[in-house]
Order: structure tokens, then C-alpha cells, then sequence
């Protein structure tokens, strides 16, 4: 810490000494001198003066600069321009140009030639100028040239992207010239494993993202930033809740996890979040500046970059790379003095998808047709209703206390409809939810440096409320970045961030948080009042009040911190040798803290009427619930890089080693019965009835890797990456794990030929192909489920208290890594003169000894059932992106569009018998994809007792509970018997399409962007989401009031059925309940305008930008209005945030 103080002083102290050798880097085409000036002032703090009129003499400028001075910057700008300029302490003066007499002695002459690249292609718009005039000519087509010179002078040539050169004239008639591309514009570096590797040597499919993309993006979350913006990366929220986003994060589909069982058997409470990587899931692994670390975690307003590796190339990553890598680069200091960026945005989220109810009166029309369509049974279904329970038609999911429907009469039904006293017409939904919430960010951050140290540090801030009182969500952020260079051939570099972040939300019976009550809310039939006329909290017959809770003294708050370092040492003994040397740190701690007050159920009816405790509903117990989890892990290592050139070869040599290790502890205990709900401590509380658990885990792993790569000519590329990994996750039998890789890319265009045919070059510019092949390893598994473990508890014997122990899990010592087998095929095209580019990838990952927990009997008698190596499966498809961009005058713009297409297949499975279950939806089988949804086929709606009679008949089904107005089923088999045999595949819920289009379009000061995404081809059930018949818990959606009646025949909706009866034919998972949730969303729509520059003088700044951004304004859907379509569950649900409309407005300034 000492040493970081030091270097942030020096620094500081240096960058006043050092501002006149200010490094400017600008590469712009096409632009004003007004435009460059602007940036120029915006990196080095220089003051331009100028008058309007002579400005608009100057002509625009393509400028490639990279590292120079102001005066070097200058001179390339005022190049044939009829202006000039004096610098005068840190102001630039611009006058016009003294017209000169002849300026060279002598005739004129006319001059030609060609000019080429330095493989002999010919070079169009080649400015030749000569230099101290204003004359000026441009290379055609074939790079030819002529126009009238001095026989004294000397001629400039430059070219966007190529050295400018300059060459005396001489009295020569003939000049042909060769430029050179300038290296460092043409060589941009990406990285992508432990090192970073030039754009064009890379083999695979890799896609990168920067920092212009993800700004005036106003988010909490990057995963938020990135959805539909890469090609094969799929990035689906569940839960928009302030501060518990669950995001679903796939890259080309998912590879692990066939049937996912208990993946923690030390019961580990809430571990710290180290990383994104969960057990048994399809989370790409994240590595921030070279550490394994958590995305969640990092503020968007401090990435840099963010590289996707989607195939064999994260082979160098070995453990946890097999569902693909995401490598993250934060903002590192410049050396272009002293800067210091402020931004914020203020946003408004309304809650727009929302699902309406029927009112009360209505309801009770569908509770009398619901008990006169099951004579002789109102029911006394059980939890989940239907055929075994489970999500499946309306009602299915919504639970119960064994209600039983009452009738309701017709002078009720009017009383209802009349709004007559202790009638009631509860809005539940707008009572319990905002229409509106808010949310804001702030970040600060100011870098800076020389050419020997630079640094970077920032705060952040925000704050998003939800739409649900009490819940709210804050964060707080710092990071640090440094490089310093002691010589050289040495510098060291690190950096190191902190996150705060507590979260708020209401708290119910359980310990689920705001969801509970979100649950009731969508459940409570609006016959119940939300309170008494004595204000007392309405309740009746077991459904609980979600308002009583939400205004009581109940909370739940979770704080986390997170903090991480890292520090590099990097040594370059000889030219072609760097040594790197990396240590990192993680720590994490989670606090929950959860109390439950006392709370009071009644029971009442009309007005008069008096009210009474209900015992089993009320809560006296005051309790108090603590958790306190925490974990740290440390990852250190050594690389060795060797980069030789031979000519036209160039080889490349990558060697390291890698180790890490962690621990955590959890302790969770409680107590109830505390003497009121303003003093929360455990000592005011009895000791009956107190609850303590803990647990401490310690883990590890190591690896060795090496990568050879060889390059000819910038033609020929090839890649061969070796990593052997070991994990404490197997036995020691399996520790290590091999995991090799192979790629090679050909650059068709490179080749002389291709240059020499100028048709062909004109038509495409870039020609590139490539490949890669490789295995990869995951180890997704609880830790050491090979032993077993035991649990002490104590038993009576001769009335004394015998410790003793039990076995807690089943084992396998014999299981081994799951292994992923990808291949890649994919080509770059650029064409009509680079104003397009296209890019296509084909795709096959075969994932064998997939690792999971399969399903046990009741009787298996064990907590945990152990992890096997169960079976295979095959995901392949392609994605394909095009881009293309254009300037005209004042007016630019931008389209960038990607389409991709994913199959999945389970190619082998250690299956259990096939489930024989009429209310189940999932089911792993061999042929068919891991997220095929299975049930019944719906033939419509019988409309007579005719057909009713000639159905066949359903297993379980009592055959008098099935009648007209009831769903028809197909018997795929013919046996005269609806069973599990007939169950068939009926879709997906994982989408096998998705794309993306970004459209961006500027015009002078004014900037326009809207990205839209979208999927295709995956079904969802929607029975939850609609609703249910019910007196108390139980209401129906306006969706159900189109039902069948015998004067209705309808093949829209069923007759009315009793949600809690459970011999129901219209509950068992069909495709009646299944809809298509294909949609296209404009995901963000954001207008940006940069001040004048006179605006930003006056507070002193070097730019500032203001701007508006909305999200998710326009979802295009044939799905339900007030349901959400973007999902990747078998199911879509009404009882969680959905993605709200969100108008945000903030601005960024630079000092």
C-alpha cells in the first residue's frame, strides 16, 4: 500500500512537469480542423483561438496519429491547408497563411508515378501534396498520379493507415513511391490467454467488445450491457429485483448439467460470490485482468474491453473453460496528463407487463361454474392440484391449504358488482406495487501518468429501488490501477477493487425474501379485503396477507463485500524473452440478516361483523435469523513468452504455471421469541428452539500449459496450446486432466496474386479462414464427492446423551472430468473497400462424461446422492455477422447485425426408468434436446358428450369428472388409454435463434444508437402465469372469462375447474397450456449530444455529454399482454420482477 501511495504522488507531482511532451493519439477520417481541435485540447489541455470565417477556408483531414507530440500532431493537420499556427504557452493560434511569390526558383514540371503497398498493390486515395502549398492531387483506382510541380520541392504522401512519406522532387518527371502500413494501427491486440495477441494471428472465434460500446449504457450489471451484443452469447435475466439479478449465461448453448441434483453436500449456506462459476451449470468462466474473478462485481464505467472466447481457443484456460471464457480488461492510466471523468444517470423504471384480473364479481361467476362442472366433488386438492401436482394448467402451481370452492349467490355475485359494503374488490397487484421506481449511478475516476508510471482510480455509486416498497439495493464501489516502468526492460503493474453492496427487501414466513410475498400477492383472491374497516390486516381461511408483512417490522437485508487485488511483475531480459509473474487475491463476505415479527391474522365478514384471531395463521414468534458466510482464494502465476522472427517466420512460444487455492466458512444461527422488534440481539431471546450450523470447506488446484504459435508472412497462422490441470475436486487417482487444442488461419487476401488482381481486390479487400480443434475440461462437481462424509449427532442410551455419527452423502471414488470436444470453422470477409465486413462461424461441441447427480427413491435414505459421469451431449449450429459503415459530409453511420443458430442433442444418458408422470415437463432421453418440454397433445376442446363418450379414457382420471368443455388429448399409441406412453416432445424452452441488431447513426454533435434482440423456437407453459379459480387464495386472469359454457363452445380456454381438485383433466402438462415465446425487443434506445466547445470552457471541461437512454421500450410478441416472452424456463411466471421500461438521463465530463 505504501508503494502505491508513493507511485500516485510522484505521479501527480509529475504530470504538471510534464504536459508540454503530451502524447496525442487520434485516428479519424474525414474530419474538420474544428473536430480534431476539439480532441486535441480534450488530451493535452491546449486553447485554440480562432475566427469562424477563416476556419471554414481549411478542408478536412484523415489523421492516423499514435504517441505524438502537439507540434508533430499539428503539422500532419495544416498540411495543404491555407492556414497556419503559432503555439504560445498552452494556446494555438490559427491565422491565415502569407501567400508566397513563387517560393521555389524555377519552371514548372509535370510529374507522375504510381503508389503501392509494400506487396506491390496499387493504393487508392493517396493524398500527394506539396509540401508549404495548398496544391494537391489523389491516387486513382490504380494508385496513378500527375499534376504540375516545381522542379525544387518536396512531396508528401500519405494514406490513412499507411507512414506518411515525404521525397524531394529534384527535376525527376517520374516518382513511384511504396508506403508502408503503419504497424500500430494495423496490428490492434486482443487479448486472449495470458497474453495479448494480434488481431489478425487469431485462429479462433473470438469476439471483443470496448469500451465505446458499453458506454451511455445505463446499467447496474455488464451482463445487463451485453445482452444481444455478441454473437453466441446468451444472456437471459430471471429476477430483475434490485441487486439479485439471475442471469442465465450461455455461450453456444449449454454443455454441462443434464438433470442437476445437490452439487453442495457440506451444506454450505450462501457462499461468498468469488466468481460467476457455479456448480453444474453452463456459466462461462470470467477472468478479470488475468484473474479468475466475478462480473457482477466490477462497474461497468471501469471495463475497458471484454473478449469472448467461444470455441478451442480457451483451451489455455483449461478448468471451467469448457462453457466458453470471458476476459475482462479494466481501465488502466495514460500518459496524457491529468484527467479526471465524471458521469452519472438518473432513471425512472416504470412496470409495465403486468397480467390483469378479473374482479370479484366475475370470480364468483367462475367458482359457481366451477362447482357445477364437478357435481358431487368441490375437492380438497392438495399442493400444486392436477394429476400429481407440479406446474401445469392454470391453478396448478398456485398451491393450496385444502380449500374447498363455496358457492356463491346471485345476490352476492350483485353486491359484488355493486361495490357494496364488506364486498370487496381488491386490486392486490396495485396495492402492493409501484408504477414506478427509481434508480442512479455516479462514477468518478481520475488517471493519469508519464511515460514511466501511469495510474487510474475510481468510486461508484448507485442505488435502484424496485417497485415493491422496502426493496431497494445499493452499491458502492472503488478500484485502483497502476503500471510503473523501472527501466526498459522491467515494470510491475496491479490494481485492486472493492465492492459494498447491501440489499433490502421485506421479509416473510420463510426465508425467500420479497418473492414469497410477490407469490401471495398474485395468488389472494380479490373477495379479500387488504384490511378491515378497523384497519386490521384482512385474511381468511389460510391465505396470507402479503401487505401485513410488507408494512410490519419484517425485513431481510444481505450485505456483500467483495474485495480483490493483483500484482504483476514483468521482466524482459532480451528482446525476444518477457517473463510474467502474477499474484491475485479474493475475498468475499456475505451477511444475511433476517427478521420475522410478530404479526396477527383475522377473520371477518360484512360490516358489523366481528373480527377474530386465527391461531395457526398468526406469528408470536419475533424471530431473528443471522448468516454470516465468508471466503477467500489466492491465485498466483509465473509465464514465460518467447517471440522470435526469422525472415518471414515468426514463432512464438508460451510456457506457465498456475496454482490457486480457497476456503469457506458459513455460520447461520437463530432464535425466536425476542422480547419486541426494536432491540435485535440473540441475548433477549430464550434458548429454546435456537438453531446453529456451520461448515468450512478448503479447495485447490494447479495446472501447467504451453502454447506454440507460428506465423509466415502474415499469411499462414498456427496455434498448438497443450494444459494439463489438477483439481482436490477427484480422487487422486484423477487429479490431472490433458487437455490439448489446434488452430490455423490462412489470409487469402496477404497473398501477392490476390493484390495483383485489382478486380478481385476491389470486390473483397479481406479474406481470412480458420480453424481450431481442441478438447476442454470441466470439473463441476461438489468438492471431494469422492469421500464420504458424516455428520455427529447424539442419541439416548440408559438415559445419557452418546455422541454418535452418520454417513450424509452417497460417493463415487471413480469419478473423473467431464470433457468437451470442440471443433470451428469460420472465415472474415471484408469487402467493397472495407466499407462491409462479414463473418461466419460453424461450430460442433460434443460434451462425454458429463457430471451431475442423478434423481433417488425416498428410500436411497441419504442427504446428497453422489456425482456420476452419466452421459453426453452434442450442441452444434453456426453464427454469421455482418456489419457495414459509411460517412457523407456531417452525417455517419453504423449497422451491425448477428444471427445464430444452435442444435442441442443428448447423445447418451444414464437414465432412470422414463418418468410416468402426467404433470411433469422435463425428462432427459437420447435423441431429443436437454430442454425439450414432454406432455400430452391437445386435440382442442370436446364440445359434446358424444365425444366425450368416444375419448379415450385418461390414467387416474375418474371418467365422471370428464366432460364437454374439457381438453382433448391424442392417443399417440391407439391403445384406448391417455398414459405417460403418450407423451410426446411438444417443444423447447431454450431458443435455438437468437440475433441481434445495433443501428447507430451521428450527425455533427448529435449521436442516435438502438440495439434490438431477440430469440426464436422456444414454447413456454403459461398456466401459472394466468391464474386460477378460488375463493381465497386462488384468482382468476381475463384470459379465463373466454372460457367454454354450452353457449360459448370455444376452443380458447376450458369450462371453469377447481384449481385445488386434483382428479382434473385440464391440469396435466399438455399443449393446450403451451405457447410460442419467439419476441424481438428493443433492448436500448440512446441519444447522445456532445456541448460546443466554448459551452465546456466555461466550467473548464474538456468535453461534456449529455444524454437520454431507454430500455426495453417496444417488445414485439404474439405472446399474452402483460406476460413477459423473454425466458429460458420450461414455464413463464408471474411471480417475479419482470423487465421494466426504464428512461434514463445522465451526463459525462471530462476535466
Amino acid at each position: 500500500m505504501k508503494l502505491i501511495i508513493v507511485l500516485l504522488t510522484t505521479t501527480i507531482l509529475q504530470v504538471n512537469a510534464s504536459v508540454y511532451g503530451q502524447q496525442i493519439s487520434i485516428k479519424q477520417n474525414n474530419v474538420t480542423l474544428v473536430q480534431v481541435f476539439k480532441e486535441i485540447r480534450k488530451q493535452t489541455g491546449y486553447d485554440f483561438f480562432y475566427s469562424d470565417q477563416l476556419i471554414e477556408q481549411a478542408h478536412k483531414v484523415n489523421l492516423n496519429l499514435k504517441n505524438v507530440t502537439i507540434e508533430e500532431a499539428l503539422k500532419v493537420c495544416f498540411i495543404n491547408q491555407p492556414l497556419t499556427y503559432s503555439i504560445k504557452n498552452k494556446t494555438v493560434t490559427i491565422k491565415a497563411k502569407e501567400k508566397l511569390f513563387s517560393g521555389i526558383i524555377g519552371a514548372d514540371i509535370l510529374i507522375s508515378g504510381s503508389v503501392k503497398d509494400e506487396k506491390g498493390n496499387p493504393l487508392e486515395g493517396v493524398t500527394i501534396a506539396l509540401k508549404g502549398t495548398t496544391k494537391g492531387v489523389i491516387s486513382d483506382k490504380q494508385g496513378r498520379y500527375s499534376f504540375k510541380v516545381p522542379e525544387k520541392g518536396i512531396l508528401i504522401f500519405s494514406l490513412v493507415g499507411y507512414v506518411s512519406k515525404e521525397i524531394e522532387i529534384n527535376g525527376q518527371i517520374l516518382l513511384n513511391v511504396q508506403l508502408h502500413e503503419d504497424i500500430k494501427a494495423m496490428d490492434e491486440l486482443v487479448v486472449t490467454g495470458y497474453s495479448a495477441q494480434k488481431k489478425k494471428s487469431i485462429t479462433g472465434s473470438v469476439s471483443t467488445i470496448t469500451e465505446e460500446d458499453l458506454k451511455n449504457v445505463p446499467v447496474t450489471s455488464i451482463y445487463e450491457a451485453l445482452q444481444g451484443m455478441i454473437p453466441g452469447l446468451a444472456i437471459q435475466n430471471s429476477n430483475y429485483q434490485p441487486g439479485k439479478n439471475d442471469f442465465n449465461v450461455q455461450v453456444r448453448g449449454k454443455t454441462t448439467g443434464l438433470d442437476i441434483g445437490s452439487s453442495n453436500p457440506y451444506g454450505l449456506t450462501s457462499p461468498p460470490s468469488m466468481n460467476n462459476f457455479s456448480l453444474g451449470n453452463s456459466n462461462p468462466l470470467v477472468i478479470i485482468d488475468g484473474i479468475e474473478g466475478n462480473m457482477d462485481l466490477i462497474n461497468t464505467n471501469d471495463v475497458e474491453s471484454i473478449t469472448v472466447l467461444k470455441d478451442a481457443s480457451a483451451a489455455i484456460y483449461g478448468i471451467k473453460a469448457a462453457n466458453g471464457v470471458i476476459l475482462v480488461t479494466t481501465k488502466k492510466g495514460t500518459t496524457n496528463g491529468l484527467n479526471i471523468n465524471y458521469s452519472n444517470f438518473f432513471a425512472v423504471k416504470e412496470l409495465k407487463r403486468q397480467i390483469k384480473y378479473l374482479p370479484s364479481w366475475q370470480q364468483a361467476v367462475l367458482i359457481n361454474e366451477a362447482l357445477n362442472n364437478e357435481p358431487g366433488s368441490s375437492g380438497s386438492g392438495g399442493v400444486g392440484g392436477g394429476v400429481g401436482g407440479g406446474i401445469i394448467g392454470p391453478g396448478g402451481a398456485t398451491g393450496g391449504f385444502g380449500d374447498q370452492l363455496v358457492p356463491i349467490s346471485q345476490s352476492d355475485i350483485e353486491k359484488y358488482k355493486a361495490g357494496a359494503p364488506g364486498y370487496y374488490n381488491t386490486n392486490w397487484e396495485d396495492l402492493f406495487y409501484s408504477p414506478v421506481s427509481y434508480r442512479q449511478k455516479h462514477a468518478l475516476s481520475i488517471s493519469g501518468g508519464d511515460a514511466k508510471t501511469t495510474f487510474r482510480a475510481s468510486l461508484g455509486y448507485g442505488q435502484d429501488n424496485g417497485n415493491v416498497k422496502k426493496v431497494s439495493s445499493k452499491e458502492y464501489t472503488a478500484m485502483l490501477n497502476f503500471k510503473s516502468r523501472f527501466s526498459s526492460k522491467f515494470y510491475i503493474s496491479g490494481g485492486a477493487d472493492f465492492v459494498y453492496n447491501p440489499v433490502m427487501e421485506p421479509s416473510g414466513k420463510g426465508l425467500s425474501g420479497v418473492g414469497e410475498l410477490m407469490a401471495e400477492t398474485s395468488f389472494l383472491s380479490p373477495m379479500i379485503p387488504s384490511v378491515f374497516e378497523n384497519g386490521a390486516p384482512g385474511y381468511n381461511r389460510g391465505a396470507i396477507n402479503p401487505l401485513a408483512w410488507l408494512n410490519s417490522p419484517s425485513y431481510m437485508q444481505t450485505i456483500t463485500r467483495n474485495g480483490r487485488g493483483n500484482l504483476n511483475l514483468n521482466w524482459t531480459p532480451i528482446k525476444e524473452l518477457t517473463l510474467n509473474g502474477t499474484v491475485g487475491i479474493a475475498y468475499g463476505n456475505t451477511s444475511r440478516e433476517t427478521f420475522k415479527s410478530e404479526l396477527y391474522a383475522y377473520t371477518g365478514g360484512p360490516e358489523g361483523t366481528s373480527l377474530n384471531v386465527i391461531p395457526y395463521l398468526s406469528e408470536y414468534i419475533n424471530k431473528l435469523d443471522k448468516l454470516e458466510s465468508q471466503g477467500a482464494s489466492l491465485q498466483n502465476s509465473i509465464t514465460a513468452n518467447y517471440d522470435k522472427y526469422f525472415g518471414n517466420h515468426q514463432i512464438t512460444f508460451l510456457a506457465g504455471y498456475q496454482a490457486s487455492s480457497s476456503t469457506q466458512n458459513s455460520m447461520q444461527g437463530s432464535k425466536q421469541g425476542l422480547l419486541n422488534d426494536k432491540i435485535l440481539n440473540f441475548s433477549l431471546a430464550p434458548n429454546e428452539g435456537q438453531q446453529l450450523i456451520g461448515s468450512r470447506l478448503e479447495t485447490g488446484q494447479k495446472s501447467v500449459f504451453g502454447k506454440l504459435s507460428y506465423n509466415y508472412n502474415d499469411i499462414f497462422f498456427t496455434d498448438f496450446t497443450l494444459r494439463s490441470d489438477a483439481t482436490s475436486a477427484f480422487s487422486p487417482e484423477h487429479y490431472w486432466g490433458l487437455f490439448p487444442s489446434v488452430g490455423a488461419a490462412w489470409v487469402v487476401s496477404n497473398h501477392s496474386w490476390w493484390a495483383e488482381n485489382q478486380k478481385l481486390k476491389d470486390a473483397i479487400s479481406y479474406l481470412k479462414l480458420r480453424g481450431t480443434r481442441g478438447t476442454l475440461g470441466n470439473a463441476s462437481v461438489g468438492y471431494f464427492s469422492y469421500l464420504r462424509t458424516f455428520q455427529q449427532y447424539n442419541y439416548s442410551f440408559n438415559q445419557q446423551n452418546v455422541p454418535a455419527v452418520y454417513p450424509t452423502n452417497g460417493y463415487d471414488p471413480n469419478i473423473t472430468w467431464e470433457k468437451t470436444k470442440m471443433t470451428n470453422v469460420g472465415l472474415d470477409i471484408r469487402f467493397l473497400k472495407d466499407k462491409m465486413n462479414f463473418s461466419f462461424d460453424w461450430y460442433h461441441k460434443n460434451t462425454v462424461d458429463i457430471l451431475t447427480s442423478l434423481g433417488a427413491p425416498l428410500s436411497y435414505g441419504l442427504g446428497s446422492v453422489p456425482f456420476e459421469n452419466v452421459g453426453s451431449m452434442v450442441n452444434k449450429g453456426f453464427e454469421m455477422q455482418l456489419g457495414t459503415r459509411g460517412r457523407n459530409g456531417d452525417f455517419s453511420w453504423a449497422l451491425i447485425g448477428f444471427f445464430t443458430y444452435n442444435q442441442n442433442k443428448i447423445t447418451k444418458y444414464k437414465a432412470i426408468n422414463r418418468t410416468t408422470s402426467l404433470s411433469s415437463s422435463s425428462e432427459m432421453v437420447v435423441g431429443n434436446e436437454a430442454s425439450a418440454i414432454y406432455g400430452l397433445e391437445a386435440d382442442g376442446i370436446m364440445q359434446s358428450q358424444e365425444e366425450v363418450d368416444a375419448a379415450p379414457k385418461i390414467a387416474g382420471i375418474n371418467p365422471a369428472n370428464y366432460g364437454p368443455g374439457d381438453i382433448k388429448y391424442i392417443d399417440q399409441n391407439g391403445d384406448g388409454l391417455i398414459d405417460y406412453k403418450d407423451r410426446v416432445k411438444l417443444g423447447v424452452n431454450t431458443a435455438p435463434v437468437k440475433y441481434g441488431l445495433t443501428m447507430q447513426g451521428s450527425w455533427k454533435r448529435l449521436s442516435v444508437s438502438l440495439l434490438f434482440h431477440g430469440s426464436t423456437g422456444n414454447k413456454a407453459y403459461i398456466g401459472e402465469a394466468l391464474g386460477a379459480i378460488g375463493n381465497d387464495r386462488g384468482k382468476a386472469s381475463v384470459y379465463f372469462w373466454d372460457r367454454w359454457t354450452p353457449e360459448n363452445k370455444t376452443n380458447t380456454m376450458p369450462r371453469a375447474y377447481n384449481s385445488y381438485w386434483q382428479n382434473n383433466p385440464n391440469q396435466v402438462f399438455s399443449s393446450f397450456w403451451l405457447r410460442d415465446v419467439s419476441y424481438v425487443r428493443l433492448r436500448t434506445l440512446t441519444v447522445t449530444y456532445d456541448l460546443p466547445l466554448n459551452v465546456c470552457k466555461k466550467i473548464s471541461a474538456k468535453y461534456l455529454k449529455v444524454f437520454y437512454s431507454g430500455e426495453n421500450l417496444a417488445t414485439f410478441s404474439n405472446f399474452y399482454k402483460g406476460l413477459d416472452p423473454e425466458t429460458s424456463a420450461p414455464y413463464v411466471s408471474a411471480l417475479s420482477f419482470s423487465a421494466p421500461v426504464v428512461h434514463s438521463f445522465g451526463i459525462n465530463v471530462q476535466f
